[in-house]
């Protein structure tokens, strides 16, 4: 085989190794592409989940229960801080 041969030949699987790269970096952006809905997904589960429980026990979130159940929320966190505080002495 010459030197020309030789190098066509390389260039060829050059070109073939090219081509699989570029059918690698689509793939893994599909792939990328359908964990980040899953993740999404899931979060929105979750999400959905908390509304439906906030909403059970608290009612419909207006603007005005959300800002109090906010506070409500505060200070219960505030409240648990300091039973953990108090337990751990």
């Amino acid at each position: 085989m010459s030197l020309k041969e030789q190098l066509e030949k390389v260039q060829k699987e050059l070109q073939k190794l090219e081509e699989q790269k570029k059918d690698a970096l689509i793939r893994e952006k599909e792939l990328k592409l359908k964990i980040e809905l899953e993740e999404t997904k899931n979060e929105v589960k979750k999400n959905r989940k908390v509304m439906e429980i906030v909403e059970e026990h608290f009612g419909e979130m207006t603007e005005k229960n959300l800002e109090l159940f906010q506070k409500i929320m505060q200070e219960q966190s505030e409240q648990m801080r300091s039973r953990k505080e108090n337990l751990m002495r």
